[in-house]
């Protein structure tokens, strides 16, 4: 019970920040305003967060957990890294207001970091030789979708997906699994 109502308190604070970011820059926003907008005190923000940064973290490791619960596979195949990518598209899509909020209020470099750590971890790509790979594929990955939220997710799924695949080669595929 006590989880479920801290949990529930960090979701407040979180939706309380995109509501708030909806009508002013992060930057902008005080402690203050996100509590009453959640309804919790001061002492409740500490409790779960030092800083409004670390409500943006909190929010990408609970998309990041989503996106793990899909049963994403290991990329072996060119198969494997479009059902992952597909996944990962879909989640974006399903997010896209939040992320478009994210990105207004200049926090790109932030969403970049948190991919690039987290494809390393679930992924081969730190076995590659190739040092810079994994933060190649993190980059391409990000520009697209970046480009993708530019022109307000009019293109399909599963072509902005192909357009990511183009660029992720079985060659280079097949050296993380050496």
């Amino acid at each position: 019970m006590k989880e479920t109502l801290n949990t529930n308190s960090k979701n407040y604070i979180v939706e309380s920040l995109f509501v708030l970011l909806k009508g002013k820059t992060i930057e902008n926003i005080q402690v203050t305003e996100i509590c009453k907008k959640a309804g919790v005190g001061r002492s409740t923000f500490y409790k779960h967060f030092n800083n409004k940064s670390d409500i943006i973290n909190y929010y990408l490791m609970t998309l990041y957990q989503k996106y793990i619960e899909t049963n994403i596979k290991q990329p072996t195949s060119k198969e494997d890294f479009e059902y992952n990518m597909i996944t990962l598209l879909t989640l974006i899509y399903k997010n896209k207001d939040e992320l478009l909020l994210l990105l207004k209020n200049n926090l790109g470099q932030k969403m970049y970091e948190f991919l690039t750590d987290k494809l390393i971890l679930i992924s081969n790509l730190h076995k590659t030789k190739d040092y810079f790979y994994p933060y190649i594929i993190a980059g391409a990955i990000y520009s697209t979708i970046h480009a993708w939220s530019k022109n307000n997710f009019k293109n399909d799924i599963n072509e902005v997906s192909a357009s990511i695949i183009k660029i992720i080669t079985l060659e280079c595929m097949e050296e993380t699994n050496q």
